[in-house]
């Protein structure tokens, strides 16, 4: 991809502009890429209910019940093809438990491992970890925009 001026860039395999956003922004979502894995780590590492989530964040209860539900579909249909891009980078060490967890816990897991390794390999561009697995996620962290097809490659700057 490109970058041309505001942001935007000509992508090399539809030939169209698109405008590119900071790996900070999670796609399509309200909130910024903080805001929601703060949310994903206090309920899958502290324990802590929708409701209580709710209430540290300023959040209604019914949206962040919302994220979660979407956090659980979306860890069902990607964690296959995570796994494997980790697997891909060498980086199956990192994770000696896959398969044995709870889906979300699973997720997190395997994203911050996915992360790691590839930081490890291309460098961190300056990004967080979660700035970088909201990169590898193409911006679409815990979005049902998400599709299959980008697995065809890691959605990392550097490798194309």
């Amino acid at each position: 991809m490109r970058l041309g001026p505001r942001l935007r860039g000509q992508c090399d395999r539809c030939g169209r502009s698109h405008v590119l956003q900071p790996a900070a922004v999670a796609a399509h979502r309200s909130d910024v890429l903080a805001v929601l894995v703060r949310a994903l780590l206090a309920f899958v590492l502290e324990g802590a209910g929708a409701g209580q989530v709710a209430m540290v964040l300023g959040r209604p209860a019914r949206t962040v019940r919302g994220w979660l539900m979407q956090a659980r579909v979306f860890a069902r249909r990607h964690l296959p093809a995570f796994t494997a891009m980790l697997a891909g980078l060498g980086g199956q060490d990192l994770l000696p438990r896959v398969g044995e967890l709870d889906p979300l816990r699973e997720l997190v897991a395997v994203l911050r491992a996915l992360g790691n390794a590839a930081a490890a390999r291309w460098g961190d561009l300056g990004l967080t970890e979660w700035e970088r697995i909201n990169l590898i996620c193409r911006g679409r962290f815990l979005s049902p925009s998400l599709s299959l097809s980008f697995y065809h490659g890691l959605a990392y700057p550097v490798m194309t």
